[in-house]
């Protein structure tokens, strides 16, 4: 079954403007992101859906850069952003994965995959747990008939802004899914939306081994949970709520 890893990305963010090409030990923050997915052995092509905005021109340029695909579309329909940047894949799987999570684990991505293609085939959509895992390691899969349908569907502004809460909002039809761990560490915040969450990432960055590359999210929890004071780093950082019900 291919599968295609689908990253949304922009430099239009309010909090942090242009996080994810700010400069952590001498990469651009997204060069994290998208080599950590590069190693995920279940994922066939890793692309980026990002806007048609001069601004994220440099985006665009950047993902060649490292040979990754780059689809540009709307600004706020991010549905139809995504799905167009899937079809161009023509997968049987889609991950989605956003570009604030230089963390990203390719461990937990293939974990994602192989729950999904092992499941009955009226399971079409699982997601991480965020009552489990931390914020920042957040990871999405989709049988493609399943995004097609909420592409084709949706009609609520936040349906289309978010892709995913169409799926969400009816497990009758989707038969979503969470997926757990039997150590759960949700109470770390390892994504980027303020310039406290980078400094955390460029300290785990410092201390993980292999140029940040090589390390699974349990070498990051294990550095957490051993030193307070990296938490303590971020903590005053506050998260937007998830719509998602039970995590």
């Amino acid at each position: 079954m291919k599968t295609v890893c689908i990253s949304q990305a922009r430099l239009g963010s309010s909090r942090l403007p242009a996080k994810v090409l700010l400069p952590v030990h001498g990469e651009p923050m997204l060069f994290y992101h998208l080599r950590r997915l590069q190693l995920a052995a279940e994922v066939d092509t890793v692309a980026i859906a990002t806007t048609h905005l001069m601004e994220d021109d440099a985006i665009e340029l950047f993902a060649a850069s490292l040979g990754v695909p780059c689809h540009r579309g709307p600004v706020e329909d991010v549905l139809t952003r995504f799905f167009e940047c899937a079809v161009k894949h023509d997968p049987d799987i889609v991950v989605r994965v956003t570009a604030d999570c230089p963390l990203i684990d390719p461990g937990l991505v293939d974990f994602a995959v192989r729950s999904l293609k092992d499941a009955p085939a009226e399971i079409q959509y699982m997601n991480l747990s965020l009552s489990h895992f931390p914020r920042g390691l957040d990871v999405e899969v989709m049988r493609f008939a399943a995004l097609a349908q909420a592409f084709a569907e949706a009609e609520d502004p936040y349906e289309r802004e978010h892709v995913t809460p169409f799926l969400y909002r009816h497990p009758e039809r989707f038969g979503w899914r969470q997926l757990e761990t039997d150590t759960p560490a949700a109470q770390y915040r390892l994504c980027v939306d303020e310039q406290s969450d980078l400094d955390l990432i460029t300290e785990l960055l410092e201390r993980l081994p292999a140029g940040g590359l090589d390390f699974s999210w349990r070498d990051v929890v294990k550095l957490m949970a051993e030193d307070p004071a990296l938490a303590a780093i971020n903590a005053g950082v506050a998260q937007k709520p998830s719509r998602r019900t039970g995590g």
